[in-house]
């Protein structure tokens, strides 16, 4: 299979990439789980966390990742900085392996290979939904909000071969500064939260109050 756009990246750049926002995704995944918890105690964790991301989006010009906090749950939020939500897809989206199908309202509306798909492109304004197949299929949303493009992503975004990552990727590589954004959030925990979670649900089995 030929190589899409993202062939064209500087290997090493991308990888970088990747550990940074692996590392967004992770302690993301992390404060989440916490918040969620009675007697939570995240605070200090999501100030830590805004301020990871404030040199991640200084480090990736093209992107911004923003972390909003409700009552009840916490709310990450990735934008891209190009003209609208046709741009991306003509730039970027449309340029990936396994392209299959596209929608103004929701997924799988019209197929790349029927005559109507040149013309539901053209009908492109705030939204649209693109369908891929590759090892198995994924997804992408792309929405407008003001100058930017919101991107949401399977779960699988986090993944180097899913569209949502390689998206997110070439604009990242695109224009990239010097920060070491990896050290700042791996530095934030929850690095052994799932063997912790293990061990608490073994002992529990033979102390129900641990973990209270």
């Amino acid at each position: 299979m030929a190589a899409d756009i993202t062939g064209e990246l500087n290997s090493r750049d991308l990888k970088e990439f990747g550990k940074d926002f692996g590392e967004v995704m992770r302690v993301y995944s992390g404060i989440n789980k916490e918040y969620a918890m009675p007697g939570k105690e995240t605070d200090r964790y999501i100030d830590r966390f805004r301020d990871g991301l404030k040199k991640f989006n200084k480090k990736y010009k093209n992107l911004v990742i923003n972390l909003r906090a409700t009552t009840e749950k916490l709310n990450l939020s990735i934008f891209i900085k190009d003209g609208g939500v046709k741009e991306v897809f003509a730039n970027v989206a449309s340029k990936l392996n396994g392209l299959k199908a596209v929608g103004l309202k929701d997924f799988g509306e019209v197929k790349v290979e029927e005559p109507e798909f040149s013309d539901v492109i053209e009908k492109v304004k705030d939204r649209l939904f693109i369908s891929y197949v590759e090892q198995s299929e994924s997804s992408v949303y792309l929405e407008q909000r003001k100058d930017m493009v919101e991107l949401h992503a399977d779960e699988d975004i986090g993944n180097p071969s899913s569209p949502g990552f390689k998206i997110l990727g070439y604009y990242a590589v695109k224009d990239m500064g010097k920060c070491d954004v990896y050290s700042i959030l791996s530095g934030i925990g929850f690095m052994e939260r799932p063997i912790l979670d293990k061990v608490r649900s073994m002992l529990k089995k033979f102390n129900p109050r641990i973990g209270e």
